[in-house]
């Protein structure tokens, strides 16, 4: 994605507690800076959800990843370097993010974007952000801008320009290390 020309607008946005929408390195996501509570909130209350349902973070290199998780267990660095398709990692211990990110176990969900432009975004903000599914309630998304339901696209204060016709993308595979150092794929 070009992000050139459209970056000093999103984080204009995403500087003062705002939502933007748009393509991640997956599908397009509902995004906010993952440190501010106020947008948090913003984005559980147009959402319709409730705290403790967990929300995705991107981080745009492992040094930022470790900032927020301490100790990343070799086998996860090891797997983030050989991945190709994005995938999301539940973890425990994550200092520096508000509480309201974290999912029903306690884990915060984190993935560190494999796409250029959005790594590039994320690395100028200096923050995680967070890229939640834009669908409300139950509403069907199959990745796609055209089926972002309006009332978000109404009350976002940034929609990307970029990839608006493009085809979907895939949602990333959910994992966490478990008790025996072992993978345990959440959603494939």
């Amino acid at each position: 994605m070009n992000w050139s020309k459209e970056i000093p607008e999103v984080l204009g946005s995403l500087g003062s507690s705002g939502l933007v929408l748009l393509p991640t390195d997956s599908v397009w996501g509902l995004c906010c800076d993952a440190s501010d509570p106020v947008a948090l909130h913003r984005v559980l209350k147009l959402k319709q959800e409730r705290p403790g349902v967990g929300m995705v973070c991107l981080v745009s290199d492992l040094p930022m990843l470790k900032r927020f998780v301490p100790s990343v267990h070799p086998r996860i660095e090891t797997m983030l370097a050989y991945v190709k398709r994005p995938v999301t990692v539940l973890y425990e211990g994550v200092t520096g993010l508000p509480d309201i990110i974290k999912g029903p176990r306690g884990e915060v969900a984190i993935r560190l974007t494999q796409d250029r432009g959005m790594a590039q975004l994320v690395e100028r903000f200096g923050r995680p952000l967070v890229a939640t599914l834009p669908i409300l309630g139950g509403s069907a998304f199959d990745g796609r801008f055209s089926s972002i339901h309006a009332t978000l696209v109404d009350r976002v204060d940034h929609v990307a320009r970029t990839k608006r016709d493009g085809p979907p993308g895939q949602v990333s595979v959910i994992l966490r290390l478990n008790a025996r150092f072992e993978l345990e794929f959440v959603r494939t």
